[in-house]
């Protein structure tokens, strides 16, 4: 496979025998080879648009003295599954002297999920919750203050509620850096306060062991060690009940039922799962038609 921008040469044909070419390229439909209202010579084909859609093709023109001619306009036309495409070749020649023609093409560099496909080949980084943060802003979440945070967000033009508390602003601030992020990456240390589901890290109990993956600017995918002390998961109910109090609409619900399972026993697990976002991305369409399961609005 040639890099990106080397054109590779498929086949060629001295008219009006064309079967090579198509035969070397079943996809390739010949279209129509003349001359227009200015004298200028043109080539079309026809081909699938689905097929190597990561490839470009073109003609040049070939003479009987060896010189070769290039195409110098170039017109698609249609979409989808047949698209025409016109050469046109202003320099002037003499039919007599044309030789024939060579088909040419060449690979595109990969875009959309074709360059996310290619970039998850790569070694994927882990982003640590509090050090990018601190790497893209200046401001370290431990030792901040609300103050802070909010000329932060200002100084970005961020619109925010000046009533929630200091830790969403930190979530806020969160999702300003991750934009940054075209990814693929885990992001792993996350504080508790933000999610008080998952087991605390050994190493640093501000954090929890969860990971996420981080794709395009958002997270694709969330995962953690799942919490099973009662005890500990009350009191972080509890924060998260203030949280709500202060105005913090994505504050956890205090599930009392759940805790009192905890109680009985509950053995190590571990969870992940993918969001919307990830099925958006890859199909190019809004998040709200990605929902494999929409919420239905009420008959009456």
């Amino acid at each position: 496979e040639p890099v990106s921008g080397d054109w590779q040469y498929i086949g060629q044909a001295i008219p009006p025998d064309f079967n090579d070419i198509m035969i070397l390229t079943e996809h390739i439909e010949l279209g129509l080879i003349g001359r227009d209202a200015e004298r200028n010579t043109f080539i079309t084909f026809i081909r699938d648009g689905q097929e190597a859609q990561n490839r470009q093709y073109r003609f040049v023109l070939f003479t009987k003295d060896g010189n070769i001619l290039e195409p110098d306009g170039h017109v698609v036309l249609g979409e989808g599954k047949r698209l025409e495409e016109k050469f046109t070749f202003s320099a002037p020649f003499i039919t007599r002297q044309l030789k024939g023609f060579r088909f040419q093409s060449r690979s595109l560099p990969p875009s959309g999920i074709e360059n996310i496909s290619s970039q998850l080949q790569k070694s994927i980084p882990v982003f640590d919750f509090e050090t990018i943060i601190e790497e893209k802003t200046g401001v370290n979440i431990f030792s901040t203050s609300k103050e802070e945070l909010k000329e932060k967000l200002n100084s970005y033009g961020v619109e925010y509620n000046p009533t929630i508390g200091f830790w969403r602003l930190v979530d806020t601030l969160w999702k300003v850096v991750r934009k940054d992020l075209s990814g693929p990456g885990f992001l792993v240390g996350q504080p508790v306060q933000l999610n008080p589901l998952p087991k605390r890290l050994k190493e640093d109990s501000r954090k929890v062991a969860q990971m996420q993956i981080v794709l395009a600017g958002s997270e694709m995918g969330n995962g953690y060690t799942e919490l099973n002390d009662p005890i500990d998961l009350e009191e972080r109910f509890r924060e998260q009940r203030v949280l709500g109090e202060q105005g913090d609409e994505e504050a956890h619900d205090h599930d009392e039922t759940f805790i009192e399972a905890l109680r009985y026993g509950m053995p190590p697990a571990f969870g992940f799962g993918v969001s919307e976002r990830l099925f958006s991305v890859m199909l190019d369409r809004p998040i709200r038609e990605c929902v494999l399961f929409p919420l239905m609005r009420p008959i009456n």
